[in-house]
């Protein structure tokens, strides 16, 4: 798979921020995994990496900053939609749409940098249907079903530090960390998925100038899956290479040009 986020964030004022979040995902399999796992089929159906649409995301936030430690965000209605294969090299598509809440807490150690994320998910799904119309293209009418609806409770912890420097500054080499566990909630989750995943990340950073740092390092990304039809348990651990190309501050770069 080849996963990608665009971030735009910027300031109301000194306590208000807004942001918007753009993913596109892709994915070079050709088959539906899931089916061979559970048939216990052994094929490689891999193709190119961006051969097919997997997953498009558009998530606005606001948020308010109560301090340097302290800030509280909404997302009031994000939209998810993702594309399946199927086993007989047909798509499914189907639509989410996603409420979230977070708090995020940052402090100081020394020259260490921790930061906490809670973050819980409102999740509302639509129909799965073949892109095709051979099942209709009504995607939408059992959204607030309440058969479809999740919950999720996100918990991350991350934390940076300075490797050349004392501080975060220009010219500073940096270690960074973090781990995210995913819990499921609500009638609707199924046992093998309460626990959803855990997302775990070790990477260095590159602080060039003031206002662009680049980093890049490794996750490992553990899931479990539904039991396969001997009734042993199935999980996906996913080794990921994620490289993140942080702007800071646009405008100071555009007023320099």
């Amino acid at each position: 798979m080849f996963w990608s986020e665009t971030t735009i964030s910027g300031s109301i004022n000194s306590k208000v921020r807004l942001q918007l979040d753009y993913q596109y995902r892709t994915q070079g399999i050709s088959d539906d995994l899931e089916s061979q796992r559970v048939n216990n089929q052994v094929s490689d159906t891999r193709t190119g990496l961006f051969t097919h649409a997997y997953q498009q995301v558009f998530r606005p936030w606001i948020a308010y900053q109560a301090n340097k430690y302290f800030r509280v965000s909404l997302s009031p209605i994000g939209w998810w939609g993702t594309w399946r294969p199927t086993a007989d090299n047909k798509t499914t598509f189907e639509p989410e749409l996603r409420t979230t809440t977070q708090v995020l807490f940052s402090y100081p150690l020394g020259r260490v940098i921790f930061e906490q994320r809670f973050r819980y998910e409102f999740r509302f799904f639509g129909n799965r249907l073949l892109t095709d119309g051979s099942q209709g293209k009504d995607y939408y009418s059992n959204l607030w079903d309440n058969t479809t609806r999740k919950g999720r409770l996100r918990y991350m912890t991350r934390v940076f530090i300075p490797l050349t420097q004392r501080q975060m500054k220009e010219k500073t080499l940096y270690l960074a960390a973090s781990d995210e566990i995913m819990i499921g909630i609500g009638s609707n989750v199924i046992h093998e998925k309460i626990f959803d995943q855990n997302r775990l990340y070790v990477g260095l950073g590159y602080k060039f100038t003031p206002q662009f740092r680049l980093e890049a390092g490794y996750v490992n990304q553990f899931q479990p899956q539904k039991r396969l039809t001997d009734g042993s348990k199935n999980s996906d651990m996913n080794n990921i290479l994620q490289i993140f190309i942080v702007i800071d501050d646009v405008n100071k770069i555009l007023k320099k040009l």
